[in-house]
């Protein structure tokens, strides 16, 4: 005797482990997004970290000392931008990217902004006070 109704359920099998595959494939795909994502956020978090950890070292250092700065930047960010709130801000369009103009009319209170492929919050560093203004 033949089975006549295992010819068709063979289909819906292998479309049912295609459909499965496929979810499987787009959760793993934003799933790695995800991680890529906040391994970014972990690696401009710990520069930010570092960076306020050697301005607090130099700033209790004596007059005129030196010092070697041993930072790695993440590969996003394409500018660092130092402002002196002491002084008036003199906001030169040649000197100032067009991305953190608007930064530093609405934030009076950060001084350092940054220029990346990522959207970078501004931050404020204690006793870091540049020679120019904007740096």
């Amino acid at each position: 005797m033949k089975k006549r109704g295992q010819i068709f359920g063979q289909p819906f099998v292998y479309i049912f482990a295609l459909i499965v595959i496929a979810v499987i494939i787009f959760f793993g795909i934003n799933i790695i997004k995800d991680v890529l994502n906040l391994g970014g956020s972990i690696e401009f978090r710990s520069f930010v970290d570092k960076l306020r950890a050697e301005a607090t070292r130099t700033y209790n250092l004596d007059y005129a000392s030196v010092i070697k700065l041993d930072l790695k930047v993440p590969q996003d960010i394409t500018k660092i931008c130092f402002i002196n709130r002491d002084f008036n801000v003199a906001l030169d369009v040649s000197k100032l990217p067009v991305q953190i103009e608007e930064d530093v009319i609405l934030r009076n209170n950060d001084n350092v902004f940054f220029v990346s492929s990522r959207n970078r919050d501004s931050i404020f560093i204690a006793n870091l006070k540049p020679n120019e203004n904007p740096q």
